[in-house]
């Protein structure tokens, strides 16, 4: 019962955050991330059933369960998570993040993001960008548009040489460009971005 109550909608808080780029999640902290909503939703499925039941204490509730009051309390359950989910919760994190962010630049440092820079710049939907995947000696590993992309950490993505014969063109007429040294995997990307 505990896992019903804990996992899928301890799932669905992780997976809908992440996906809305509220929380970035990667080999590192998914299962403290995970652990963290699913004790939530065990919490709160335990207190609407002590409710429902009117038993305050958790062995003597766990006892004296019922078909109906166990419904009762998954549906209520999963209710209250999905509104926490889509409104408190990005609420609470943006707060969270807007208060962080004014106590660093109290203190000169820079603003920390939710994303990493590299999923930062592909999110953004107004540009296109072209990639050109370099070794550290420069030595030119692919290139072509960004066309889809992962999440985690291991920064897979997918390229498409549909313009690639355009490249000098691209390069010149980009609005910007940077340059991404991933250390990790030993490689430099440069981006070229103009507008969609």
């Amino acid at each position: 019962m505990l896992l019903i109550t804990s996992g899928i909608p301890g799932f669905y808080t992780y997976y809908s955050l992440s996906s809305k780029n509220i929380i970035y999640y990667n080999s590192d902290n998914k299962n403290v991330i995970l652990s963290f909503f699913s004790i939530i939703s065990i919490l709160i499925f335990l207190l609407i059933l002590s409710l429902f039941s009117g038993i305050n204490n958790v062995n003597e509730l766990l006892n004296n369960l019922s078909f109906t009051k166990i419904s009762l309390s998954l549906f209520s359950s999963i209710i209250l998570v999905i509104l926490l989910t889509e409104i408190i919760y990005p609420l609470l994190l943006d707060i969270y993040n807007r208060f962080i962010n004014t106590n660093r630049a109290r203190k000169n440092l820079s603003l920390t993001n939710t994303l990493p820079i590299h999923i930062k710049r592909y999110e953004n939907d107004k540009y296109m960008i072209y990639v050109i995947i370099k070794e550290m000696d420069n030595s030119i590993i692919d290139e072509g548009i960004i066309e889809s992309f992962s999440k985690k950490s291991n920064r897979n993505i997918i390229i498409s040489r549909e313009y690639s014969e355009l490249k000098d063109e691209i390069i010149k007429t980009s609005e910007f460009s940077e340059v991404y040294i991933d250390f990790e995997n030993r490689v430099k990307l440069d981006y070229y971005f103009w507008k969609k």
